[in-house]
């Protein structure tokens, strides 16, 4: 992003004769030589951007501003392994725990993430009985995966969204299994505690 950015910068300041080629180069040194070694063009990586310029013009053009003129809490957010070199890191790693959202899973990823909330919408739209909407997302699963005749029912209605949601949690996919009701990490998560699964299935909250 951060190349196709200044690229495209670039492009719009250069009056003709001079365009853009539509390439750009980053200059990548030796692993372990960083302040040592020379800038040469032998090290220069080139990336094409037309491969890339669809999704990168509708994020900048798009998807960007409607999310820069969001207030702060309207805009979606996951926070997840990538965030760990981020300045805000700190700050919404607590918001996470604080919340309880899907984040406060230790190593959630942003398609794991999107999976579990599918999980989360499905469930919610096909309440067996009406009943106060819990407050966070983990206090959510926990109540889900407690209420077998729901999960069944959803288990045979969305049998890949359930088995992929069981894999991220922990939890065995076979719908007949009576020991195992609750997710080693969704607990974890909930209790602020260290909890073992079936099958040696571990789960820390490292927060």
């Amino acid at each position: 992003m951060q190349i196709y950015f200044y690229t495209t910068c670039l492009s719009l300041l250069l009056s003709q004769p001079f365009r853009s080629s539509g390439k750009a180069a980053v200059w990548l040194p030796p692993p372990g030589h960083f302040l040592s070694f020379q800038p040469s063009l032998e090290h220069m990586k080139t990336v094409d951007l037309h491969l890339l310029s669809d999704s990168l013009k509708t994020f900048l053009y798009h998807q960007l501003p409607k999310i820069l003129s969001l207030s702060r809490d309207k805009v979606k957010w996951h926070f997840n392994p990538l965030c760990r070199t981020c300045p805000f890191e700190p700050e919404c790693r607590t918001r996470a725990i604080r919340e309880q959202t899907l984040g406060s899973m230790p190593n959630i990823s942003l398609y794991q993430a999107t999976v579990l909330e599918s999980l989360l919408v499905i469930s919610r739209d096909h309440q067996i009985e009406p009943g106060p909407k819990p407050i966070t997302d983990i206090e959510d699963l926990h109540i889900l995966f407690t209420d077998r005749p729901k999960l069944s029912a959803l288990e045979r209605a969305f049998p890949s969204t359930l088995r992929k949601s069981k894999r991220i949690l922990g939890l065995p996919n076979r719908s007949n299994d009576r020991h195992v009701t609750l997710s080693p990490n969704v607990e974890a998560t909930r209790t602020n505690t260290i909890k073992v699964g079936v099958f040696l299935t571990f789960s820390f909250l490292l927060f």
